[in-house]
């Protein structure tokens, strides 16, 4: 398997990128309540939606990288101290930050599925079925890179 795949797809990274989209969550439900409270709308904001948002976990993954130096960092090889140098871990973090939403996208809907498969089996067997509409998210073609950037 390639080696770059292989760390992209190692727990290390997903444990990593779940974190930073879990502390993400809390981070934007506190805000939210906080800005509901002093009567100011975020959904409209620019500011919000177009920089903060999509910069914060990135900067989330990089602070928790250069916090966690004990943490078992895949692909890399740490010194005769077991640690792994701190541009390294500065890597790690800005990957794991910006590919965290898709992470948390991708395993919510891998939840959804398995669980809507679960009910469906479980009420299947009374001879009824059931019809689910899974939800997908559809990202918008203005917010998709264009060609020459993937």
């Amino acid at each position: 398997m390639d080696p770059i795949l292989q760390v992209l797809l190692s727990w290390q990274f997903v444990f990593f990128g779940l974190a930073v989209a879990t502390v993400m969550y809390v981070f934007r439900l506190v805000v939210e309540y906080l800005a509901s409270l002093a009567k100011k709308d975020l959904t409209t904001s620019n500011l919000w939606n177009h920089l903060i948002l999509p910069v914060t976990p990135i900067a989330l993954g990089v602070v928790a990288a250069i916090l966690l130096k004990t943490f078992p960092y895949p692909g890399f090889t740490p010194d005769a101290h077991g640690m792994v140098a701190r541009g390294d871990r500065i890597i790690f973090g800005l990957v794991t930050g910006s590919m965290s939403t898709i992470m948390y996208r991708t395993i919510k809907a891998l939840f959804y599925q398995k669980i809507v498969g679960f009910a469906q089996n479980f009420s299947g067997g009374n001879g009824t079925t059931v019809n689910v509409n899974v939800p997908t998210e559809q990202i918008p073609s203005s917010q998709l890179p264009s060609r020459g950037q993937v």
